[in-house]
């Protein structure tokens, strides 16, 4: 039984349905992430030439690497860096392009098994003071205290960097622990086969080794018997004691039928697996010929 394989540093396998090596789900999210967000920066008045171009080009690279979340979280999470960092140099009001950020924090904390997972964690608390300060002391967003305006963004942006991310690391131990029972069954399983396997050999190594045995005490005896009736009929023989002869010749000839008919019973019961299968009749005579050939006819 073949154990299955664990999961990569950087990302699980899945079974989805890919496009271009990516799964067709995140790509789909991508797009519709794409839509909503890239689209908000005209509605802060971002119109004419680079005022067009900058916006749109930092909100498409934040929200199309979503559809890399698991098959390159940490490339995903790079790319939503140098653009959140661009849009906090160049704009002072939040673009639209910033609802991926949640959806990337989950994503790596649920695709990264590993410590690198924790990186999303330092950026985006850092951008999430940063971010507000920048919002808040430019003027991008009117509140009645800048202070009270920088707190109440900063533990806003906060917690949808934290929030999604124990979601997600939440989801991964518990798949983790799924994926650990799965092998332990597995392993008990294994072991258990092993158990059988051992028992069934050692079995047919004890049933080999009785068998051996009584083969070589029906042989040894049988032999034993043979022998010392030919030398007593070789005796009584030279005394011209022809009945005695006859009796001894008379043991050695049941003496070997029967050693004859225990081995063909041992050899049955190995080669049909029990002995009511096993035949229990010397070898044919002449007798028994006709019978043969009428047997050979019928086939």
């Amino acid at each position: 039984m073949q154990a299955p394989q664990k999961p990569h540093r950087w990302r699980e396998i899945n079974s989805d349905i890919t496009f271009a090596g990516m799964p067709v789900f995140d790509v789909v999210l991508a797009v519709i992430v794409t839509l909503i967000g890239a689209s908000l920066p005209f509605s802060y008045g971002y119109y004419y030439g680079v005022e067009v171009f900058l916006p749109l080009f930092t909100s498409l690279m934040m929200t199309l690497s979503i559809a890399l979340r698991r098959t390159h979280p940490m490339l995903m999470l790079a790319l939503m860096t140098l653009s959140g960092f661009l849009q906090l140099a160049f704009f002072s009001a939040p673009l639209g392009a910033i609802i991926a950020v949640p959806i990337a924090c989950y994503s790596i904390a649920r695709w990264v098994v590993g410590r690198e997972s924790r990186y999303v964690l330092y950026i985006g608390l850092t951008a999430s003071v940063l971010g507000p300060v920048r919002w808040v002391m430019d003027g991008g967003y009117s509140s009645g205290s800048e202070l009270f305006g920088i707190v109440f963004l900063g533990m806003s942006c906060a917690a949808a960097v934290v929030v999604p991310y124990l979601i997600g690391r939440r989801v991964l131990e518990s798949n983790l622990a799924n994926q650990d029972r799965v092998l332990a069954s597995q392993a008990v399983a294994e072991s258990e086969h092993a158990r059988r396997e051992q028992a069934e050999r050692f079995t047919e190594a004890r049933v080999r080794s009785e068998i051996a045995r009584e083969l070589h005490d029906i042989v040894a005896h049988s032999l034993s018997v043979i022998i010392v009736q030919a030398d007593g009929g070789k005796a009584m023989l030279g005394k011209n004691n022809l009945a005695a002869t006859d009796t001894a010749l008379s043991t050695i000839s049941e003496t070997g039928r029967e050693a004859l008919t225990e081995m063909r019973r041992i050899v049955g019961v190995l080669r049909d697996g029990s002995e009511g299968n096993a035949e229990f009749v010397p070898n044919p005579g002449l007798d028994d010929i006709p019978g043969m050939v009428a047997k050979a006819g019928e086939r």
